[in-house]
């Protein structure tokens, strides 16, 4: 058989229109610099770079994560140092502390997310192809890798009385180090409502970081329930990052007291958590179109005592992305007791149309009990908005689409990243980039925002350039085209053409050859000898459908007849 030399041409012919945007940023390289730090007589940076670059919305956010050789995680925003949020660079600089372990540290995740809040995430799996994900650290003096030691601790005043306001109590930590010094110290306290509160330790002069003795204030609101709190954990972290957290089962030995529990006395407790009494979207309804709108959700709340402190509020938009905020009190409402709590969200232009809803609320008193309403429990009141998006095209496309040869046929290849009220795409060919003919279909997803890959192999194709492009069609009727792909075959053994056929075709061979033609019911319907070259055929007998047409040498060609 004669070889068969193929050219394959892809012409592009898309308009870009504004759309949704369902598509995350895309990192495309990175680096450290330098590739090693030496950290033997003082801190040392190390500044990250990655070339990241977003389609539509642009880059907002870029979360990155190391590890340093003794296992401890340092994670920073990174900032866009050049370029734009459309294609630019971001940075942000690790200070890698001074008698830090040496060995190989480690760029161990990426978060990225756009205006959109679409996110991407990579991992360990993805760095090796975009950059060498690996920094060394060099020490020369003994390293510091063990973590700071708790001595003891102290809780004063105990017990601590709230019946008429809140009080403060104080928890004392001493600690050692022995190299670097203790830089932070933290611990969590839980209430007898089972809330937990926070504080982070002070070192007053002048005691040194080596051996020191902490303060940690706590604020225990009026209106806590009474009864028996308990420090749950202390956490200590050195210079180097080496940390340790004490539990409450290793405590209680170390503590003055021999406990890490104290009272707390009130007369007038709260122990009842707040509640959503009704809440609403403003407007219910988003027109993106031309620009990011706002809603506001707006939460009327009530508690019996200690009221309300604080409203948060979680949303979902139609790509299934989040947005959260902490509510804002509004000063004409009567009291915390009973009162309106406003989060103003913005829908990002270009977000996908559809139902948004609210999917959490979380209220908490000032006597720190929470209640948090889920989706289910909202739906009762009325969760959803609706965004409207008038340019938004029912398919993204990926990239162009591809007509490639496979087998002596055409294999045509697309992808969606998005795709709404999509029935079908009914797959076109010409053999002249001008009048096209339908060669067949495939299903839509409907409505979806996953990556979707399609291929059609057209097993019929002419000689000389063939030509193709995808009609998407709407469930309404309604359709777009996408670029058009060409493939050329410049020598064929064997052609037919057209394809579907009419009452004549014209079939090209290049040596003498026999074709037999059968149904689909495997019946021999037409037999004839064919000279080399080009032969025009009747099958005016054949009636409407599809045939399978053999040659002598085993090789079969599908074609319709219509």
């Amino acid at each position: 058989m004669k070889a068969v030399t193929t050219f394959i041409f892809v012409i592009f012919s898309c308009i870009t229109l504004s759309a949704q945007d369902t598509q995350a940023p895309i990192m495309t390289s990175f680096n450290f610099t330098p590739a090693s730090v030496d950290v033997s007589s003082s801190p040392a940076n190390l500044t990250f770079s990655a070339n990241i670059t977003d389609n539509s919305s642009g880059v907002n956010n870029v979360i990155v994560t190391i590890q340093l050789p003794n296992g401890t995680l340092i994670t920073q925003n990174a900032a866009l140092n050049s370029g734009t949020n459309l294609n630019g660079v971001w940075q942000t600089v690790f200070v890698i502390p001074q008698l830090s372990l040496s060995g190989t540290g480690n760029l161990l995740q990426m978060i990225l997310f756009d205006n959109s809040n679409n996110p991407r995430s990579y991992s360990s799996i993805n760095f090796p192809a975009l950059g060498t994900p690996t920094f060394t650290v060099i020490n020369t003096n003994p390293p510091d890798n063990v973590a700071p030691v708790l001595v003891s601790f102290d809780i004063a005043p105990i017990p601590v009385d709230v019946s008429t306001s809140s009080k403060n109590i104080t928890v004392t930590a001493r600690l050692t180090d022995n190299l670097s010094g203790v830089r932070t110290v933290s611990a969590n306290i839980e209430l007898p409502n089972g809330s937990t509160i926070n504080s982070l330790g002070t070192l007053p002069l002048p005691l040194t970081a080596l051996d020191g003795m902490w303060e940690l204030e706590f604020t225990i609101p009026k209106f806590t329930l009474p009864g028996t709190a308990n420090i749950t954990s202390l956490n200590a972290v050195d210079t180097s990052g080496n940390q340790i957290t004490y539990t409450a089962m290793s405590m209680p030995a170390i503590g003055t007291f021999g406990t890490t529990g104290f009272n707390i006395i009130n007369s007038n407790p709260d122990n009842t958590a707040p509640s959503l009494t009704s809440f609403t979207v403003t407007p219910a309804s988003v027109n993106i179109t031309l620009a990011a709108q706002n809603i506001i959700v707006r939460a009327t709340a009530s508690d019996n005592i200690a009221g309300v402190k604080s409203a948060s509020v979680t949303i979902r938009l139609p790509n299934n992305t989040f947005q959260s905020t902490t509510a804002l009190y509004d000063i004409t409402s009567s009291s915390t007791l009973n009162g309106q709590w406003d989060a103003t969200f913005t829908i990002p232009l270009q977000t996908l149309p559809g139902t948004g809803k609210v999917f959490q609320l979380t209220l908490l008193d000032s006597a720190n009990i929470n209640r948090v309403y889920s989706l289910d429990a909202l739906t009762l009141l009325g969760t959803d908005f609706t965004v409207i998006n008038e340019s938004v095209l029912p398919v993204q496309w990926l990239k162009p689409v591809t007509a490639s040869i496979q087998n002596r046929y055409s294999r045509v290849e697309w992808s969606t990243v998005s795709e709404i009220n999509n029935e079908k795409f009914v797959i076109e060919h010409s053999n002249n980039g001008k009048e096209f003919y339908r060669v067949g279909e495939q299903k839509g997803e409907g409505n979806t925002s996953d990556t979707k890959t399609y291929s059609f192999i057209h097993e019929s194709p002419t000689a000389g350039m063939n030509y193709y492009r995808i009609k998407q069609m709407d469930f309404d009727g309604k359709f777009s085209y996408s670029n058009i792909a060409s493939v050329s075959y410049n020598s064929r053994e064997f052609m037919i053409f057209p394809n579907p056929v009419g009452d004549e075709a014209t079939i090209t061979t290049a040596h003498d050859n026999v074709i037999n033609v059968y149904d689909v019911h495997g019946r021999l319907v037409l037999s004839k000898f064919l000279n080399a070259g080009q032969n025009t055929v009747s099958m005016a007998e054949l009636s409407t459908g599809t045939y399978i047409l053999l040659l002598h040498n085993g090789e079969r060609y599908k074609f319709i007849k219509e």
